[in-house]
């Protein structure tokens, strides 16, 4: 059987290394990968261990720095589907009793539910006027007129 060169042992680190990112989240451990398999091909060119470890720190910094902030700025949070509270930010719903910003009263039903409401303009909105949700803090929605 053939002894494993240097190399070998390069390629199997980065394989391990990609493999172990799939169940970690940041990609670090993928920039450790891609350094160890660029050692790995310095060492099967036939460069010393000084040399390997030079472009393994190197290519691990390099892809630290340049590559990861791609990737997270592929896989930001802007891409997520808006789910719970913030899925109501442009619904439509229907006063069901009448908003009065001064008074602090006000509620408004979407989709079956009831939300205690604000006005956006501090406008009186009086019972079955339909109105667009522009914002939510905590439980108390802003909404428009429509």
């Amino acid at each position: 059987m053939d002894e494993i060169l240097n190399w070998h042992w390069w390629m199997y680190a980065g394989i391990i290394l990609l493999i172990l990112e799939v169940f970690t989240p940041g990609f670090i451990i993928a920039c450790l990968g891609l350094g160890a398999l660029c050692a790995s091909a310095i060492a099967y060119l036939g460069f010393n261990l000084d040399s390997q470890l030079i472009t393994f720190a190197i290519s691990t910094l390099i892809s630290l720095f340049i590559i990861r902030p791609l990737l997270l700025k592929k896989g930001s949070r802007e891409d997520l589907i808006k789910t719970n509270t913030d899925a109501l930010i442009g619904r439509t719903g229907s006063v069901t009793e009448t908003i009065d910003n001064s008074l602090q009263k006000g509620r408004v039903m979407i989709d079956g539910d009831h939300w205690k409401a604000n006005s956006l303009n501090n406008e009186i909105l009086l019972i079955n006027t339909k109105v667009e949700v522009t914002s939510i803090n905590s439980t108390i929605i802003t909404v428009k007129k429509i």
